[in-house]
């Protein structure tokens, strides 16, 4: 694992963002800034859903009511952060839903986003059910995949199990609740512009293709041991069908999504606000309120990211927030700073947790 201080210094840097021409696609134009500025698409995308339409919401969540069979009206899956936090206020303050949130704690989260998750709910009398692994194959899939990826020292693969994890621990609680409702939302600030799995295989088989071939026997060796282990974790979480097993995100014909963001303006500072203001719920840094949950993604993820394209995930946010003329580079710095300055100290902390020397 080489110091980040021990990266090229040479790639040219966006005058508006945080970019560098390492991030794939990026080439600075005439005006010094990057073609992501330029381009003004992402801007334009915001500009779709300017207000919000909480009647046609709320005439939504009665028929949530009409169909309950049970104690709760919808189930969340939430952990603390940004965007579950503001859907678990929507659901009960807006909507008159009595909601079950339910958390799958991979023991990686951060005291901050677990403090906030149990804050929110005790102060808007939500039940909250936590769920961990029994027999602990989500950690042992973290450790064996970053065991398999050392040698090549990008570790994209290493949050496989959480999504499946997350969306199996809510449907198995919709199912058993009599619940034929999730809630959730897309935050497009956390979508736009990152790299598509086409692009990030081709940077991995280049450094793989780079390596000596003695290499390659253990790295299959580990990768087989950890996705044992991920298919033990999704065989102790499977809800039925069969197929979602295989499937990232496990499904169910008897219980619908419903997206919150489809009808609300995802006004990030709003939000913030109103959080802190009516449940309590509190970030670190509110100059960028989100992505403050996971301690794998602050450490592993986010190095991974910053070695194969120059930014964090929190620098891509951030840049996300500059291309939608919503903050400039100067207001963001701190942020993308503090993410930069302290990584080799997470990523030296979080290979000592997973016993990786």
């Amino acid at each position: 694992m080489a110091p980040m201080d021990q990266e090229r210094q040479d790639d040219q840097v966006c005058s508006t963002c945080f970019t560098t021409t390492k991030f794939p696609g990026t080439v600075i134009e005439g005006n010094a800034q990057c073609n992501h500025c330029n381009s003004h698409d992402f801007e334009e995308e915001l500009k779709i859903q300017t207000t919000s339409d909480l009647s046609e919401l709320r005439s939504i969540a009665d028929g949530f009511k009409e169909k309950s069979a049970g104690k709760y009206h919808c189930v969340i899956g939430a952990s603390g952060g940004f965007d579950s936090s503001y859907i678990i206020y929507v659901a009960k303050k807006l909507l008159g839903l009595n909601p079950l949130v339910v958390n799958y704690d991979h023991g990686f989260n951060h005291d901050i986003a677990g403090q906030n998750l149990r804050t929110i709910c005790k102060n808007l009398n939500v039940d909250l059910k936590i769920i961990k692994s029994k027999k602990g194959n989500d950690r042992k899939f973290i450790r064996y995949i970053v065991l398999a990826l050392r040698d090549i020292d990008l570790y994209w693969g290493i949050c496989n199990f959480c999504p499946h994890a997350g969306g199996s621990v809510v449907l198995k609680e919709a199912l058993a609740n009599n619940v034929s409702v999730i809630l959730e939302a897309v935050n497009k600030y956390e979508k736009n512009n990152f790299l598509s799995g086409r692009i990030k295989l081709q940077i991995v088989l280049g450094r793989l293709f780079k390596l000596n071939v003695l290499k390659w026997p253990r790295i299959l060796f580990y990768v087989l041991i950890a996705y044992y282990h991920l298919l033990k974790f999704r065989l102790e979480l499977f809800v039925p069908p069969i197929a979602n097993v295989l499937r990232p995100y496990p499904k169910s014909k008897k219980v619908e999504k419903v997206y919150l963001s489809k009808y609300l303006r995802w006004d990030i500072y709003e939000i913030a606000k109103i959080l802190e203001k009516e449940t309590g719920w509190r970030c670190p840094h509110p100059e960028m309120p989100m992505r403050y949950d996971c301690q794998i993604e602050d450490s592993i993820f986010n190095y991974t990211w910053k070695k194969a394209t120059g930014n964090t995930t929190h620098a891509i946010i951030c840049n996300n927030l500059i291309y939608g003329k919503i903050k400039t580079k100067a207001e963001l710095a701190a942020v993308v700073d503090y993410h930069d300055r302290g990584l080799d100290g997470r990523m030296k902390a979080m290979m000592e947790r997973l016993k990786i020397r």
